[in-house]
This record gives structure tokens, C-alpha cells and sequence, in this order.
């Protein structure tokens, strides 16, 4: 608040007149966000780093300021920082799931910039938006800026197959047993196992978790598997002549597996005399 005087001398009096008018002249701050991320597309299980700039394009200085992020749910909050001095850091999970993180930052000159970091963990796959915003003691009208990320899903299927019987005579029956287990961290889709039987086998029984079998063309078609869950398949089998019979089977899923050297197995032979 300004005060502003005008006086007035008369000579023929010696007098003076004064009077006085104030004026109150607010600050003009100007906060604009920018949100980006480092990586556009990333998997389920990375780090993820994204960059908030505040900018203070207004004619006086902003203080008290608070930039505000709000991690919706599949982005875990794991650090934050800035290149400012920065008075303090909270993260709250809200009651909807998602996390808030606010940066207290005691002031941003006219005409400049700061830049904070915040790194999340990826726990969901999916089209996810970031939003960051920003307001101050002179300006509480939300500056907001966002940004996506597409997150891919992975998984990693594991694949095990045994026999009940390794030493055997022709005409005996045998148990394959094939497990499926998914190992995460995301949901497999189309999975589907190829377990094609040696012709000296004949199958006589299918038992199974989930999915169907196809004799012809050895395709178990499985389906989905959920985050840790598993699905098994029996195969009951009789020998029809005698010599070392190997089986082998492998397991494929749609979404990116990040382990293949677990996706085959094969049985221990069996010998038929």
C-alpha cells in the first residue's frame, strides 16, 4: 500500500494545505506448469521419472509456493527433489487411492524458473495421466499441466513337466503332469502350452485346471492367468512299443515375457521294454 501527498502553500496566508490519498497495488505473479515425462512408454515394474518446471512469469515475486502432484493409482511415489531449495516434501495417500505429493517452496523470483523431480514405481499397465499443479500466496488459482505414460504389461510363465513312471512295459499307462504358473507381475492372456506327444503314446485321459486339449495338434489352449496363479494338465498315456520315449512342452503368452528360459521343460524319458 502506497500513501501519496500533495501539499499547497499560500503565500498571502501562510497557510498550507495537505492531503493525502492511498493506493494498494497487489502483486502480479503468473505461475505456469509444464509436466513431462522421461520416457513415454515404459513396462509394468520400471522406475519412472518425470520433471515438473514452474515458471513465474508474472512482474513480482511468487512466495509460499506449493506444487502439488497427484500420483493416480499404478504410480507408487518412491522419491522426490528439485534444483531449488526446497522447504519441505509430503506424500498422503487420499482415500480414492491416489497419493499427493506437494513441494513447499518459499519463493520464485519474477521472471524465472525451478525444476523438480519425482520418481514412481509402475504397478499397473495401462494409459495413465499425471497431473501437477501449482498456485502461491499471491495467486491461489491452479496453474495445471499433465502428462501420459503407457505402461505395457509383463509377465513371466513357468513351465513344469514330470512323469509318474520313467521305467515301464509296453502296454502300461503314464502320467504326464504339466503346471503353468504365472509369476506376475501382470495378468497373461492367450496363453497356451504346445506339448505335442510322441506317436509310440496314445492318450487315453485329459484331466486339466482350465483350457482345452488338442491331441492333434498338441495345442493345450489355456487362456488368461492371473498374477500368480497357476493351472495344471494331466495327460494319461499308454505305451504302444518299446525304445526311450522323450516330451517336451513349451509355453507361450501374448504379453512380454520377461524370462523365457523358464518357459520350456521336458519330462525325464521314459524307457519302454
Amino acid at each position: 500500500t502506497f500513501t501519496n501527498i500533495a501539499v499547497v502553500n499560500f503565500t498571502e496566508t501562510n497557510k498550507t494545505s495537505t492531503n493525502k490519498t492511498n493506493i494498494t497495488v497487489d502483486a502480479q505473479v503468473n505461475l505456469t506448469v509444464v509436466k513431462t515425462t522421461e520416457n513415454s512408454t515404459a513396462n509394468v515394474g520400471d522406475l519412472a521419472n518425470f520433471t515438473i518446471i514452474v515458471t513465474n512469469n508474472g512482474l513480482s515475486n511468487a512466495t509460499q509456493v506449493n506444487v502439488t502432484d497427484l500420483l493416480p493409482a499404478g504410480l507408487v511415489f518412491v522419491k522426490a527433489g528439485g534444483n531449488v531449495t526446497i522447504a519441505s516434501i509430503t506424500n498422503t495417500t487420499l482415500s480414492n487411492g491416489t497419493t499427493k505429493v506437494v513441494w513447499n517452496i518459499a519463493k520464485i523470483l519474477n521472471g524465472t524458473s525451478i525444476k523438480l523431480w519425482i520418481q514412481v514405481n509402475l504397478t499397473t499397465n495401462g494409459t495413465i495421466t499425471n497431473a501437477a499443479f501449482a498456485n502461491s500466496n499471491e495467486n491461489t488459482t491452479n496453474s495445471t499441466n499433465s502428462t501420459n505414460i503407457t505402461v505395457k504389461p509383463v509377465i513371466d510363465l513357468v513351465i513344469n513337466k514330470t512323469v509318474n513312471k520313467t521305467d515301464v512295459q509296453v502296454g502300461d499307462t503314464v502320467t504326464y503332469t504339466i503346471t503353468v504358473k504365472n509369476n506376475g507381475p501382470s495378468n497373461a492372456t492367450g496363453v497356451y502350452v504346445i506339448d505335442k506327444l510322441d506317436k509310440r503314446l496314445k492318450l487315453i485321459k485329459v484331466i486339466k485346471t482350465q483350457g482345452n486339449y488338442d491331441n492333434v495338434t498338441g495345442k493345450w489352449t489355456i487362456g488368461n492367468i492371473t498374477n500368480g496363479g497357476n493351472v495344471t494338465l494331466k495327460l494319461i498315456v499308454q505305451i504302444l512299443t518299446n525304445g526311450t520315449i522323450p516330451n517336451f512342452a513349451n509355453v507361450t503368452g501374448d504379453e512380454n515375457d520377461t524370462n523365457i528360459t523358464n518357459n520350456n521343460d521336458t519330462a525325464d524319458n521314459i524307457t519302454a521294454k
